[in-house]
């Protein structure tokens, strides 16, 4: 295996989203680099840009020492939070193990519904059935003689007469094994007249199967293990799992897989048919989970939100709102006053130069620069500032 191999292999790659995401991030940085590269050049070309970078920086604010140091404080939160949000996403995609399916194993202390269904033309006789902790506890010959360590399952018998005629039905349900034993082995008798060959189906214990077809099903889920013994023997399960996104239901299925020459083990007398059935210790379970969640609904929303933020940053926006939530509801008066304070400053000062007006104008502008305040507010309403909060502040004394 070659480098470029090894490297599409890696974990690198693949939380990285492959070659489209290395893509993605290459073009971003190019993107980046351009941006950064046109803000040098023009603040170097034109002096006036130098100026309006350095004002911007140590500018004077028109707000109340209350609302610079609020603004201060929550502008660090905002960074921290921002930093701590990247950097526990970087370790999530490097350290998180993977989450490949939506599935965890079980111990399976459940039992499974079967059904016992003889051959053309013969009848099954139920004789007996047993539940023991395990396979190798029963094959002690005296142990099983003993019965000390099996639980009677006799109870959870019934007939059902359907397609595969008149069959003896094991309910999982009505089992009387212990509720805590986990996987075990199952061992049932029956007696055959014409034939000694029983067809097996192993599946779910639940109201909607229909086990009186050919085939029995239920849900689309509940796949259903089908074995044909002649003379009996022993065969063993494997189970899935899967719960509905309510956790009202969990679905299960079963394949089945016959051990060869394993019945002499079980075999008590000719005239009995000894069937085993070992079940798993652990189980599957898929558990479903909802493919959009409110988290995604935000995620989508902020994701489209940031694309108007990059249409801004290139195109300019509306007219901007400066007086927020802060000025607007919490320091209402010391807002105003520090406001009506920079008005009367730059009433008072001919030579004060309009900090908000940052752009550049033909000569006819020039020549028509707003010489009082009515003029300054009319501009600033039509183009650059929601003058709200600016027409309570100099027409109202009330907070």
């Amino acid at each position: 295996m070659d480098g470029s191999d090894h490297f599409t292999d890696s974990r690198l790659f693949k939380v990285l989203g492959g070659y489209i995401g290395l893509a993605g991030i290459a073009i971003a940085m190019i993107f980046v680099a351009f941006i950064i590269l046109i803000f040098i050049v023009r603040i170097i070309q034109y002096p006036h840009l130098r100026q309006q970078v350095i004002d911007h920086m140590t500018g004077k604010s028109t707000r109340s020492i209350h609302t610079r140091i609020l603004k201060t404080i929550v502008f660090f939160l905002f960074t921290a939070g921002l930093f701590g949000l990247t950097f526990y996403s970087i370790y999530k995609m490097i350290y998180d193990p993977p989450n490949v399916l939506p599935a965890i194993f079980e111990s399976n202390t459940i039992s499974p519904s079967i059904l016992f269904c003889p051959s053309i033309d013969s009848e099954l006789i139920f004789i007996t059935a047993d539940y023991h902790d395990s396979f190798n506890g029963f094959n002690d010959i005296e142990l099983f003689m003993q019965r000390k360590t099996s639980y009677n399952l006799n109870d959870g018998f019934s007939i059902i007469t359907g397609n595969n005629g008149r069959c003896h039905f094991f309910d999982g349900r009505l089992t009387s094994k212990p509720n805590d034993s986990i996987g075990g082995y199952y061992h049932i008798q029956f007696q055959s007249i014409n034939s000694t060959s029983i067809v097996i189906f192993i599946g779910d214990t639940h109201d909607k199967m229909d086990w009186t077809l050919l085939i029995p099903e239920g849900n689309v889920f509940n796949d259903v293990g089908v074995e044909i013994l002649n003379d009996g023997g022993i065969l063993q399960y494997t189970e899935g799992r899967r719960q509905v996104l309510d956790g009202s239901y969990t679905y299960r299925s079963f394949l089945t897989s016959i051990i060869k020459n394993a019945f002499e083990v079980i075999k008590v007398d000719e005239q009995i048919i000894s069937i085993g059935i070992i079940a798993p210790k652990r189980v599957i379970k898929e558990v479903e989970t909802p493919s959009f969640k409110l988290a995604d609904l935000f995620s989508n929303i902020g994701g489209y939100l940031s694309i108007w933020v990059i249409f801004a940053f290139l195109f300019g926006g509306r007219r901007a709102n400066p007086f927020g939530f802060v000025t607007r509801f919490v320091f209402i008066k010391q807002d105003r006053e520090k406001l009506l304070k920079e008005l009367e400053k730059m009433k008072n000062d001919r030579k004060s130069k309009i900090s908000t007006l940052e752009r550049e104008v033909d000569n006819a502008t020039e020549t028509n620069k707003p010489s009082n305040q009515d003029e300054l507010r009319n501009l600033l309403a039509r183009y650059y500032v929601d003058m709200d909060f600016y027409e309570h502040a100099i027409k109202s004394f009330d907070v």
